[in-house]
């Protein structure tokens, strides 16, 4: 598996998230970077977290930790190039948190409460490069967009924690 860096994170993670719009549940996003972490946002379905049926691992856990092969797999990918990785899926009613470090889940899936809303959040601490400044941020997240083809609509915020930066760039 080819390492990915910083960028390739942010990337990788809002196009997992523009997928769950490109399927109609998502309609929002959120890229929030930091000096070591990034976090994305969308207000889609959430990952599962119920046993897989072959192995009676958490889905959500599946998901993460692989394999790591394919385009519908750049989770787990994402989670073997990071430090540490947390996941928040608000799905049927309630919010399920998992951490994860050095690609391997700290805990299994745990309740934390009913959900206020539904989607999947995701921050990680990808293990190489650096955050982009806002500009770049910014084009990043432009060519995402670009390159997922028309007939996607969405609403991308973008927030730069470092100098208090914040864009909302909405796609109809």
């Amino acid at each position: 598996m080819e390492p990915i860096d910083f960028t390739g994170v942010i990337e990788a993670l809002l196009a997992n998230a523009l997928r769950e719009a490109e399927a109609g549940p998502a309609t929002a996003v959120s890229v929030e970077v930091g000096d070591d972490a990034v976090r994305v946002v969308d207000d889609g379905r959430g990952l599962p977290v119920h046993a897989h049926p072959g192995s009676g691992r958490p889905l959500v856990e599946v998901i993460l930790t692989g394999p790591r092969r394919g385009p519908r797999n750049t989770l787990a990918r994402v989670n073997a190039c990071s430090l540490w990785l947390e996941v928040e899926s608000q799905r049927d009613g309630e919010l399920f948190v998992q951490r994860y470090e050095l690609a391997r889940p700290t805990s299994e899936p745990r309740r934390k409460g009913a959900a206020v809303r539904r989607g999947t959040a995701i921050t990680a601490a990808p293990a190489l490069g650096a955050p982009p400044d806002f500009e770049g941020l910014r084009a990043l997240v432009r060519r995402v967009l670009e390159a997922r083809g028309p007939g996607l609509r969405v609403k991308v915020r973008l927030r730069d924690l470092r100098c208090a930066k914040d864009e909302t760039i909405v796609v109809v």
